[in-house]
């Protein structure tokens, strides 16, 4: 969780010791992604119970029962799971479009530590003013700021596909990240059983 909050902080540093590190997939996934997954999973699941969600369609606050917290937040680790991956596969087919010879690793990493500001902002969810979709937005502005840096220094592109590669990846994170916020939160609705 401490690299995610350094890729806010100091993003092109951070992204160089990413690149120079040049960890896998396992390591990127058991001891950073999971982690802060299960982390946010936990207080946003513990804001929804102890002090509730702004309804859909009203302002009032609603308290969410512990069993569909429990079912929202197992939606959103599944889901986000499944983005994660089917993203960094997406950005891989990307990645060698542009006739570049990079692992699919870089690419994984690129989205997972790319989407960490969207699962940090879940600690919003304790000003419960707050819509999903406001923490989830706020988030994206922040991914959006983090990848800059990252697809720069972590792929490595040439100057005049670089641009084109960060915007694909910042498309990849919109189009999946949102269907699958989507998703939870009709589970969190009850529209979806899970």
């Amino acid at each position: 969780m401490l690299k995610a909050l350094l890729l806010l902080l100091t993003p092109a540093r951070t992204w160089n010791q990413i690149a120079l590190a040049k960890r896998g997939v396992c390591f990127n996934l058991l001891l950073f992604l999971l982690p802060l997954m299960l982390l946010c999973s936990l207080a946003e699941g513990y804001a929804l119970v102890r002090l509730g969600a702004a309804g859909a369609y009203s302002s009032h606050l609603v308290k969410v029962p512990l069993d569909q917290a429990v079912r929202f937040e197992a939606a959103q680790l599944v889901l986000g799971l499944f983005m994660i991956f089917c993203g960094a596969q997406l950005l891989h087919w990307v990645v060698e479009s542009f006739r570049l010879s990079s692992g699919y690793a870089r690419s994984f990493a690129i989205i997972a530590y790319g989407y960490s500001p969207i699962f940090l902002a879940r600690f919003l969810t304790f000003v419960p003013a707050f819509s999903h979709w406001v923490t989830w937005s706020i988030g994206l502005v922040g991914s959006i700021y983090v990848l800059y840096h990252g697809v720069a220094l972590v792929l490595q592109p040439d100057q005049t596909k670089g641009f084109g590669l960060y915007l694909m990846s910042i498309l990849i994170l919109i189009l999946l990240g949102g269907s699958a916020h989507l998703l939870a939160l009709a589970v969190l609705a009850g529209r979806i059983k899970f």
